[in-house]
């Protein structure tokens, strides 16, 4: 869905936001780098996630980096920023925007209170793939403003 949508528009940049993230500081604009994929902090902390990035054109072409064959959300995330790691694109974070997420995952914490068992299917899904887990790190140096 996010590929498919991506692929429907000709913008210079692509910025996937979740739509429960409203902005606390800063432009979107901001998150426009011509060559970084760029996250902004979340709850003043630096973060990053799925929820919240921001591609320029050509490494979203070069990437192709949402794997569809997840389910929901969990661990496509850290799939992406693993891919994206390994073809050797830079993401940093920048200070100049925060985005508050209050109450993250209410849509895919209902799913699984439904009896959904998504979360576990994508963890061996993420494991087959690249063996290990462990949430992606922001690279330390904070771009700021």
């Amino acid at each position: 869905c996010l590929n498919r949508g991506a692929e429907a528009t000709n913008a210079t940049h692509l910025l996937f936001l979740a739509d429960d993230m409203p902005l606390d500081r800063g432009h979107l604009r901001a998150l426009c780098h011509p060559e970084l994929v760029l996250h902004p902090m979340v709850n003043d902390r630096k973060e990053c996630f799925g929820g919240a990035v921001c591609f320029p054109r050509d490494v979203w072409e070069s990437a192709k980096p949402w794997d569809e064959n997840y389910r929901h959300g969990y661990y496509v995330d850290d799939d992406m920023f693993r891919h994206l790691k390994e073809l050797g694109f830079q993401q940093r974070v920048t200070s100049s925007v925060n985005l508050l997420h209050l109450h993250p995952s209410q849509t895919l914490i209902a799913i699984d209170r439904a009896g959904d068992n998504f979360n576990q299917e994508n963890h061996n899904y993420f494991i087959s793939k690249w063996g290990d887990w462990a949430p992606f790190e922001a690279p330390d140096d904070l771009i700021h403003g």
